[in-house]
């Protein structure tokens, strides 16, 4: 009994482990800014704070599709600070 028991929290903290990295895997950082590729296609509204806050952890995101500008260059991705 103590076996089985032992061998469901193992699992349960071996998933715990892989889904809370899941979550944030497709927030990327670079040259210091939070963003998320591919959010910004087809008309999407998901980019905005919540979403930031969620996937990338950023505390006071101004989150914002790309412009084609320095900075923003892929129009596809979503800068959120």
């Amino acid at each position: 009994m103590k076996f089985w028991a032992i061998l469901l929290i193992a699992l349960v903290v071996v998933h715990c482990v892989f889904a809370s990295g899941k979550q944030y895997s497709e927030c990327s950082k670079k040259g210091g800014r939070h963003q998320i590729s591919d959010l910004c296609k087809s008309g999407s509204t998901n980019c905005n704070n919540n979403y930031c806050k969620e996937k990338c952890r950023v505390e006071n995101p101004k989150p914002k599709c790309g412009d084609g500008k320095s900075g923003t260059e892929d129009k596809n991705t979503c800068y959120c600070n």
